[in-house]
């Protein structure tokens, strides 16, 4: 199985995963994972 994904597609997947972290009020957590995002 080929695992490579492109950059767009892990950018897409880190902002889904973030808005539900937002909506469920992970900001905090998850902005140590992904603070490009919250910049």
């Amino acid at each position: 199985m080929n695992q490579t994904i492109t950059s767009s597609e892990a950018e897409q997947a880190e902002l889904w995963f973030c808005t539900i972290c937002k909506k469920k009020g992970h900001t905090a957590k998850h902005h140590k994972l992904f603070p490009e995002i919250y910049n």
